[in-house]
């Protein structure tokens, strides 16, 4: 089935074959140590393998256990690499050899008709062009393509099933029909593979096909009841096929499963030493060594995951840039309270050096013009980048001779006015309740709300008058009333010390 966009069988990491998580379980020495150092919170902080944990510290234990593991040569990496791409092929056949997992690809199909899921969800793809619209269409071209074979396999196993019915239903014909029904289930075998449908998927088909063989080999009476004719039943109309040769298809399943766990044990344990050797040129990032071998052997098992040895390079080079990959982006993700940008870490880093080298030059502190010219940026670029370089400090340190108090107790709050502007405050409005006390209580409401003293804002005569029901007129008279009252000398004394006072 030729495709628009091409699509080919990516390896990568997933439910279907054995995890790579679990890999290292049964390796010689453990990918993940079980002690790992608390992150420090300085960027700044070398954080090597320190020598005063003796011995048989966790980094020397890790690091003696994993030297007892030898190299592989080049012929010895294709070998293990051959291994795991005949176990993945292997599990791709038993799995799709099962008649039962016919009704789940309709199932798929439906779905994908009625666009419930991408279809980059379940086939893999790989897209010649970056563009936007062109990746759409071959998207497009790719669900297209497979419902159309999905379509095709559907109709080829309704006839084969119709047949082995059929055939069942003669005298002795269930064990007369099996051989021919074989051939014509690898043809459709060969189908479904055409499909490259993703790990991802296949990985639940066998989730379900294995808790179905754990329920028969329990003898589970929920599972196929207790009648000979219910497993005749489940037989015919469910499994297509005997229930021993339903579990020999499992056992086969379980074979190339173990056949690709031990190729990734083995690729992954020789090459621990590697990850180690990454680790030592990320020290003093923020991370602490074990840290850094904890990521980089996750990178680690992705590189065995996605490594093509028919492209001829060996497997350190390829899995050299997927743990380098790990270990940055961790560095960036954990190794500051305040998260550097991953597109940032390697330009921050770039400035803290050369500001390192600046110091040692000039015996002082770059200035922002200097540091610009050093790594040819901008000013304003550089003095964007140089924030990042700050270290946080926590409120919670505490300070002073007997460290009782904490940082942020000492921090000003500038949501909260002084001390001193609040007794101002205080002072001034007792000094106007003292210099309005001369008026009467209309006289002192409207000069207070004329002029806005204890509202919002002033209001004019007219709103003013509605207040009491007169004119504005007669307002404006009670103003001018009061207004002449407020000029008289003991007055204007009271209001010149206040205008002293503010």
């Amino acid at each position: 089935m030729r495709r628009d966009c091409h699509m080919r069988q990516v390896p990568s990491p997933d439910v279907t074959e054995p995890d790579t998580a679990q890999v290292t379980s049964s390796l010689g020495v453990s990918a993940f140590p079980d002690r790992v150092r608390p992150v420090s919170s300085r960027p700044g902080n070398r954080s090597i393998p320190e020598k005063e944990e003796g011995t048989h510290g966790p980094t020397q234990v890790f690091l003696k256990e994993m030297g007892k593991v030898p190299l592989l040569t080049r012929e010895e990496e294709v070998a293990l690499a051959k291994q795991i791409e005949a176990g993945k092929a292997e599990l791709r056949r038993a799995v799709y050899g099962l008649p039962l997992v016919f009704d789940r690809l309709e199932s798929l199909r439906v779905a994908l008709q009625r666009r419930e899921i991408s279809v980059s969800a379940v086939v893999n793809l790989e897209h010649g062009s970056e563009n936007v619209e062109a990746a759409e269409q071959a998207q497009e071209n790719a669900r297209n393509l497979t419902l159309s074979g999905l379509s095709a396999i559907r109709r080829a196993s309704k006839s084969l099933r119709t047949y082995y019915l059929e055939q069942c239903a003669k005298p002795a014909g269930a064990s007369r029909v099996l051989k021919s029904v074989e051939s014509a289930q690898q043809r459709i075998v060969d189908r479904v593979l055409a499909l490259h449908l993703t790990d991802e998927y296949q990985g639940q088909l066998v989730s379900e096909v294995r808790t179905l063989a754990n329920d028969f080999r329990s003898g589970s009476r929920e599972a196929i009841g207790a009648s000979r004719d219910r497993v005749k039943h489940i037989e015919r109309n469910a499994l297509f096929m005997p229930v021993s040769l339903f579990l020999e298809h499992v056992e086969r399943i379980e074979r190339a499963e173990r056949t690709i766990e031990d190729g990734k044990t083995r690729l992954i344990q020789a090459n621990l030493r590697l990850v180690a050797s990454v680790a030592k040129h990320y020290m003093g990032r923020g991370l602490q060594f074990l840290d850094l071998v904890q990521e980089g052997n996750i990178g680690l098992m992705k590189a065995v995951d996605k490594f093509e040895y028919q492209r001829g390079y060996k497997f350190s080079t390829y899995a050299t840039w997927w743990i380098r990959q790990r270990m940055t982006r961790a560095i960036a993700d954990q190794a500051s309270t305040i998260r550097v940008p991953v597109h940032m870490h390697e330009s921050v880093q770039k400035l803290r050096r050369a500001s390192a080298r600046l110091v040692q030059r000039y015996g002082r502190p770059p200035t922002v013009w200097e540091l610009a010219g050093h790594v040819e940026l901008s000013e304003a670029r550089t003095r964007e980048m140089m924030e990042y370089l700050k270290e946080p400090v926590s409120l919670e340190t505490p300070v002073g001779e007997h460290e009782d108090t904490r940082l942020g107790d000492l921090l000003e709050d500038r949501t909260v006015p002084p001390p001193y502007a609040a007794a101002l405050r205080s002072d001034t409005r007792r000094q106007v309740d003292k210099v309005l006390g001369v008026l009467t209580p209309k006289e002192e409401y409207i000069i207070k709300k004329r002029f806005g003293i204890g509202f919002v804002k002033g209001h004019t005569l007219e709103e003013i008058s509605e207040d009491f029901g007169v004119t504005r007129e007669r307002i404006r008279q009670i103003e001018a009333s009061a207004l002449r009252k407020l000029r008289q000398p003991q007055c204007l004394e009271m209001l010149k010390e206040l205008a002293e006072m503010n």
